[in-house]
């Protein structure tokens, strides 16, 4: 029973790290490039790699006990060990959102390098769409680790699977490039038609969420990110559209609805085989 347990107890850990560690990307990187401190910050990739974590108020440098994901946060009680003040339980409900996902993860799929690999892309997600919220703005550097992920996954880790299509027999690694690149060119139409409603890195990121993910999910991927993104317009209509018009001109990035999408989609992909 026990030797059962051991490779979702690693996940579980290893999907709480992650996560851990993004979160800890995230904000270091919005900070190197984006925020008032920005300008005193040098070297910028040494700032983001390098460096303990530390607590927000006092900037004390963390013990090791204080940064085991779930557990740290817990054993302190959600309070800095030398100030006393509070830590946000976001943190906690992240990394076990997260831990949770790679368990059932690698419940249903049983491919432990299928699921590492997943947990990377998944938080190289929640990087793009901390950023994205916060600036309207997707960092090549990020889109180039994703697409390095995904090319991996899908040529390397993935097994690779025949489909009988129009009377051709295709593999399931062509089917994922057709329907990307097939995406890629219609957003690029919506990008140069509707000049300003959509940014080019949203443009690459379609791309390569697709190709992150097997066919046929590839093809729903934008339709279910863009009805993520709907139901949170309508969510904006009726906080504040009865009273004024406002939210017509609020701007919504779309980078987090396809991150939404395509850890969705992932995790359902698993599921149904």
């Amino acid at each position: 029973m026990i030797i059962k347990l051991l490779p979702f107890t690693i996940i579980f850990f290893i999907f709480a790290s992650l996560q851990s560690f993004a979160q800890l990307v995230a904000y270091k990187t919005y900070t190197a490039f984006f925020s008032k401190q920005r300008k005193s910050i040098k070297n910028k990739y040494s700032f983001i790699l390098g460096g303990r974590s530390h607590c927000d108020h006092c900037y004390q440098t963390l013990n090791w006990k204080s940064i085991i994901p779930i557990f740290g946060i817990l054993f302190y009680q959600f309070q800095c060990i030398k100030c006393k003040n509070h830590i946000s339980k976001k943190y906690l409900y992240l990394e076990l959102t997260s831990a949770i996902y790679g368990v059932t993860f690698f419940y249903f799929s049983q491919n432990i390098l299928l699921t590492i690999t997943t947990g990377f892309i998944l938080s190289t997600c929640f990087i793009i769409s901390y950023i994205d919220i916060k600036t309207y703005f997707i960092p090549t550097e990020l889109l180039l680790i994703l697409i390095i992920i995904s090319l991996w996954q899908l040529f390397f880790i993935k097994p690779a699977q025949q489909n009988l299509i129009a009377g051709y027999l295709l593999n399931s690694q062509s089917l994922t490039l057709l329907s990307s690149f097939f995406w890629l060119i219609a957003f690029l139409l919506i990008y140069f038609i509707a000049k300003n409603k959509l940014g080019f890195a949203d443009v690459k990121l379609v791309f390569i969420a697709c190709l992150s993910i097997d066919f046929p999910y590839s093809l729903y991927l934008p339709s279910i990110a863009a009805a993520f993104a709907l139901g949170y317009y309508i969510l904006l209509y009726f906080k504040h559209g009865k009273k004024t018009n406002s939210f017509l001109n609020t701007k919504i990035p779309f980078g987090p609805y396809l991150c939404l999408a395509l850890i969705s989609l992932k995790l359902l992909n698993v599921m149904v085989k």
